[in-house]
C-alpha cells in the first residue's frame, strides 16, 4: 500500500509512528543470538534471528528512513515496487532499482557489474514521482538499470557478548552473504539482493 498526499509521498516499505516494537530481550544461546523468549517465525529458512515488526501502515506518521522489516522482506522476495508495491516487470530485459549512494560505491556510470542492495525494484511511474516528493531522497540516491536480482543475504547488526547482555560489535549495519560465520551472532533487519548486470544510469548527492 503506498499512502500519498499532495505534499508527500510514502513508500509501502516506509516504517510508521505506530509501528514501534515493543523492547525484547535478547541473548546467546548455544553459540547463536536468540532472543529470550523465541518464537519460531522468529527465524528464517537460513536460522538467522530477524527484527520483530508491528504492522500499522498509516497509522500516526511516516518515520522515514526506517524501514519496516516484513513489508521490505516481502517486497524484495516478490519483487514488488518499493513505493506502490504493485508487481515490476522489466522494460526491454532491464529493471529499475533506486537506492542509496552507499550501494553502488565503485560502480562506473554506464559500466555494469554488480552490487548488493536491500532495497527492492522500482516501477518507472513511481521512480519519478518519488524523486520529486519523497524526503527520504533529499540526502541524495542513485538509479540503476538491473538485468537480473537474487538472493544474498541480510542487512543487519553483528552482536558480541559482554557480562551484562549482549552488544553491538560494530557500529553500523552491514550486509551478510548468506554462509557468512558471523550470521549466528546476527541480527537481520533487511532482505539484500545481489543486482547483476546493474549500471549506473543517474544520481543526485546532496550533502
Amino acid at each position: 500500500m503506498n499512502i500519498d498526499s499532495s505534499k508527500i509521498l510514502v513508500p509501502h516499505m516506509t516504517a510508521w509512528s505506530e509501528e514501534e516494537v515493543p523492547a525484547v530481550s535478547i541473548r546467546f544461546k548455544a553459540g547463536r543470538l536468540a532472543y529470550s523468549e523465541e518464537r519460531a517465525e522468529d527465524r528464517d529458512e537460513h536460522g538467522i534471528l530477524w527484527a520483530r515488526s508491528v504492522t500499522a501502515q498509516g497509522s500516526g506518521r511516516p518515520t522515514f528512513g526506517r524501514v519496516h522489516t516484513e513489508r521490505q522482506r516481502e517486497a524484495v522476495a516478490r519483487m514488488l515496487c518499493q513505493v506502490c508495491a504493485l508487481p515490476v516487470a522489466p522494460s526491454e530485459g532491464q529493471y529499475l532499482w533506486l537506492t542509496d549512494l552507499s550501494d553502488v560505491t565503485g560502480l562506473g556510470r554506464f559500466e555494469e557489474g554488480w552490487v548488493t542492495s536491500s532495497y527492492p525494484p522500482i516501477c518507472r511511474p513511481c521512480l519519478d514521482t518519488s524523486i520529486a516528493r519523497c524526503p527520504a531522497l533529499r540526502k541524495g540516491f542513485a538509479i540503476l538499470t538491473v538485468a537480473r536480482a537474487e538472493p544474498y543475504g541480510v542487512r543487519g547488526i553483528e552482536f558480541r557478548k559482554s557480562w551484562r547482555r549482549p552488544v553491538p560489535a560494530t557500529p553500523s549495519v552491514h550486509h551478510y552473504a548468506y554462509g557468512d560465520p558471523a550470521l549466528p551472532r546476527v541480527l537481520a533487519t533487511q532482505q539484500v539482493s545481489m543486482l547483476h548486470g546493474a549500471a549506473l544510469t543517474d544520481w543526485n548527492h546532496k550533502s
